[in-house]
């Protein structure tokens, strides 16, 4: 607190800089995440081969829908990862339009990836809090809370296709259970990182030189 019980402003700069480290820790977290899921899909396969040989095909298909929810879950971080990288890559943005201006600015685009992340469980209380201190910073306006969505998912979750279950079935026992997918079409993949989880904070040092040397060129 300040002077007269005011709040001291907070530095813009070091702000944006907190908010970068805290989408890293998400980002972390959920990488974390899909290594224990994966963990326990290993796990499944297993109990589905050792089922299978002992010709037991509703215990195999029980696994195997557990495979398919897993992997649909994979799915589903990837994308929140994909929205916390948005949130970086605008936050360098940020970084560089302060330097030239002296004054962060509102996106929309951010506003769209926090509202997207915080019906995510897993990282909704930082969601939260973030889009209530980009909403002091000027960077977002209010949002109204969409709780429909995630209900939907839910019941997704609850249901996995007879087809994803034989198609998974057929992979994990080489095709002594289930059947193979239908032409055109393969089993529920295991996701890969996208290329953007993996860049290093040297590129992200590159990327936010280069966008401050574009927007110093448009002022001139």
């Amino acid at each position: 607190m300040g002077l007269f019980g005011k709040s001291t402003p907070v530095d813009p700069k070091v702000q944006v800089t907190e908010w970068r480290k805290k989408i890293r820790r998400e980002s972390t977290a959920l990488d974390r995440q899909i290594n224990g899921i994966r963990r326990e899909e290993e796990k499944i396969k297993r109990s589905v081969k050792e089922a299978a040989k002992k010709g037991d095909r509703d215990v195999c298909r029980i696994y195997a829908k557990e495979l398919v929810r897993s992997r649909k879950a994979i799915s589903k971080i990837y994308v929140s990862k994909a929205h916390l990288n948005s949130i970086q890559m605008h936050m360098q943005e940020q970084l560089a339009i302060l330097k030239t201006s002296g004054s962060l600015q509102k996106s929309t685009q951010v506003m769209q990836a926090v509202s997207a992340l915080i019906k995510i469980p897993e990282v909704a209380a930082t969601m939260r809090e973030l889009s209530k201190e980009m909403m002091k910073a000027g960077i977002m306006e209010e949002m109204i809370n969409d709780t429909f969505e995630s209900l939907e998912d839910q019941e997704e979750l609850e249901e996995a296709a007879d087809e994803e279950i034989d198609n998974i079935l057929w992979e994990v026992t080489a095709g002594q259970l289930g059947r193979a997918p239908a032409a055109g079409k393969e089993a529920l993949p295991t996701p890969t990182p996208s290329a953007a989880a993996a860049e290093s904070d040297e590129e992200d040092e590159e990327e936010l030189e280069k966008m401050q040397s574009r927007l110093e060129a448009l002022r001139s």
